[in-house]
């Protein structure tokens, strides 16, 4: 169960969430991402350029998802591209994951990356594709090592 205090819609968790990104050195803009979306090589992340619409939505239905699983959520960024920070919402599976990120059962925790990785937006459909299959093996490692999801 979350605490009087959680945030109880991604709206609500963006504000703090965006004041936590500038007193950290990012920009208080957001750009949601999923696994998908990106692509690592060489310690450089791809983007893949998404309607805004449709990220968000995302990242609202998985934020209240993990507020009503009962282990928490992490928002966590992770580069900057322009003036956004890039971020995910990260759902732990259990409680036992919850507790390696150090997620207070049912709440809300904000991180970010120290050392940014340095970013590029991808929107032409071919070059994505050409990516995202020549460094499958490298993105998937990214979010199941770095980011744990």
């Amino acid at each position: 169960m979350s605490s009087p205090e959680t945030p109880a819609s991604l709206d609500e968790a963006c504000q703090r969430f965006s004041r936590f990104l500038r007193e950290n050195g990012y920009p208080e803009q957001i750009l949601w991402v999923e696994h998908p979306d990106v692509v690592l090589s060489h310690r450089r992340l791809f983007v893949r350029a998404r309607p805004t619409k449709t990220v968000w939505e995302h990242a609202r239905q998985k934020y209240e998802e993990g507020i009503k699983n009962g282990h928490g959520v992490l928002l966590h960024a992770f580069s900057e591209l322009g003036e956004a920070a890039i971020a995910a919402v990260i759902l732990p599976q259990d409680d036992d994951a919850a507790q390696r990120h150090l997620i207070p059962k049912g709440d809300l925790k904000l991180s970010v990356a120290t050392n940014k990785f340095g970013a590029r937006r991808v929107t032409n459909r071919l070059i994505w594709l050409i990516l995202s299959l020549r460094h499958r093996t490298a993105s998937r490692s990214f979010w199941d090592d770095y980011l744990e999801c």
